[in-house]
């Protein structure tokens, strides 16, 4: 079975600050962060089943804790639903 790993640069595509040293504070302080895969000195990844599962359960937990809400954040404007008369 093939994994695909993700460079630090794409980690933001996933909503993961990808600076060196929020990194390091994420992986510290949260010890249910993916692990690093380090295939030379210069390089780290990510497997991305490991990160989208951890993306996931926060966004649960999140959700259960009543954080994310439906309402758009203040400023943003979200556009116009056309209503569908039938």
């Amino acid at each position: 079975m093939s994994r695909t790993l993700i460079p630090r640069e794409r980690l933001a595509d996933y909503g993961i600050p990808n600076s060196p040293s929020q990194l390091r504070r994420t992986e510290k302080n949260d010890p249910t962060f993916p692990k690093r895969f380090r295939p030379t000195a210069g390089r780290c990844f990510w497997v991305e089943e490991d990160v989208t599962t951890w993306v996931q359960k926060r966004l649960a937990d999140k959700a259960r804790r009543g954080v994310i809400s439906n309402k758009p954040a203040r400023g943003v404007t979200t556009p116009a639903i056309p209503s569908v008369r039938g």
